[in-house]
């Protein structure tokens, strides 16, 4: 459980690790290592996610292979003003269906699903019959608020940053099991490290601006405190990140390739 988990904090990580002091501020438009691409990424639990772009650096495909063998893909093709994600382990199916009835179902989900993008090229949320999703983005395409509504949960995310980095991610809502909730998590840094696991380094910037530089620790209101190592190549990219439970003496390793 603990280290599914991750998966989330692991992703959020991507984007929100973008600190730096003005003697160490790095610039993006000359430092290599924001602009590289990860090949593979191997999961705590095992699984190998290998990735590829097209010439845009986007990422057009994501092979799978599960610890027992087991293999899918997600490729992605893209417009204007939204990105195409289909998954090859999930049937194909439209947000309204028709079925052989002649009846119209309405589905929770959709395969290919779609990212509706802003003006800016950023991914804005979705509406079905079963939920809905709201992202709000700066004029620096930081992610300042989400809003996360289902028949059993309401949630709203908001996200402070000074321009170059989160600083925290205040979140209140409501539960059907646990009733009303608030919290806070608030984040440190590695100033001095680059960071190479953004969205921008698997080709998805659709998903907001990323870091600058690697999460160190997360202090969480409403869990578990966490604490991050790195390792690194030679190039100074990221090659493994292991996130801890502090609270519960656990961790989870995640390993990264490039091109």
């Amino acid at each position: 459980m603990f280290q599914r988990k991750l998966f989330i904090l692991i992703g959020l990580v991507s984007f929100v690790c973008f600190s730096c002091t003005k003697e160490n501020q790095i610039n993006r438009e000359t430092s290599p290592l924001l602009e590289v691409l990860v090949k593979t990424k191997t999961t705590p639990l095992n699984t190998v996610e290998t990735y590829y772009y097209d010439a845009q650096k986007r990422v057009s495909k994501i092979e799978f292979v599960e610890e027992d063998g087991t293999s899918y893909y997600y490729s992605y093709t893209y417009t204007a003003n939204e990105v195409s994600e289909y998954k090859s382990n999930q049937p194909i199916r439209a947000l309204e269906e028709t079925l052989p009835n002649g009846t119209i179902r309405m589905n929770c989900t959709s395969n290919p699903r779609t990212y509706k993008l802003n003006a800016e090229g950023y991914y804005v949320g979705y509406t079905t019959n079963c939920e809905s999703l709201s992202i709000k983005y700066d004029k620096n395409g930081f992610i300042v608020s989400e809003s996360h509504f289902m028949i059993d949960f309401s949630g709203n995310q908001y996200f402070k940053n000074d321009g170059k980095n989160i600083i925290d991610i205040a979140n209140s809502g409501t539960s059907y099991g646990g009733g009303e909730f608030t919290n806070k998590d608030v984040y440190s840094y590695f100033l001095d490290k680059v960071n190479t696991i953004g969205n921008q380094n698997f080709g998805k910037t659709f998903l907001g601006k990323s870091s600058e530089n690697l999460v160190k620790t997360i202090a969480a209101t409403a869990e578990n405190n966490f604490e991050y190592t790195y390792e690194f190549d030679e190039e100074g990219r990221v090659t493994a990140s292991t996130v801890k439970n502090l609270k519960l003496n656990e961790q989870a390793k995640t390993y990264y390739s490039y091109y």
